[in-house]
């Protein structure tokens, strides 16, 4: 089911395609994770949470708005990232010396942003609920931006390729 759950998952944001030698600026096949979720899936993320903490009622009373929480500061990180990629993609070819610069800090500033969230209600999620809840949440979401990132690297062409 794990395995199941995350197949079509590796898609997520971006589905760049290789341009090589052309000027035209690659296009990613989606516009936003939701999309993702709804060509992908039958489910959107949070139907696909449900699924996996498998919580009680009680439970899901206190994860719930928690969740809900996160889940929009995520998706704010997320259409960043995004719009990063898109800028990316349009300056990849050209990347010299001093766009490079702009860009290190940015995409250390995004990990550490996210990691940050995440461990944040992480935290919290284990105060409400304890640390089985917030570990099997830890647990899905490392799973999702880990596959997201993969998929993100796999795509994207590399500087001057």
């Amino acid at each position: 089911m794990k395995k199941l759950l995350f197949l079509g998952f590796a898609a997520m944001l971006l589905s760049a395609s290789h341009l090589y030698g052309q000027k035209k600026v690659p296009k990613t096949k989606y516009n936003s994770e939701a999309e993702y979720m709804a060509a992908n899936y039958a489910k959107d993320k949070k139907d696909l949470m449900a699924d996996y903490l498998k919580l009680n009622e009680d439970q899901a009373k206190q994860f719930w708005p928690i969740y809900d929480v996160y889940e929009k500061k995520r998706s704010f990180l997320a259409e960043e990232r995004f719009r990063g990629v898109q800028k990316y993609l349009a300056e990849y070819r050209e990347m010299d010396e001093a766009k490079a610069a702009e860009w290190l800090p940015m995409a250390f500033e995004f990990r550490k942003s996210y990691a940050g969230l995440l461990e944040y209600y992480t935290r919290s999620i284990e105060a409400h609920l304890g640390a089985r809840v917030a570990i099997q949440f830890f647990e899905l979401e490392s799973y999702f931006r880990a596959d997201i990132r993969d998929r993100i690297y796999s795509e994207i062409p590399f500087i001057n390729e």
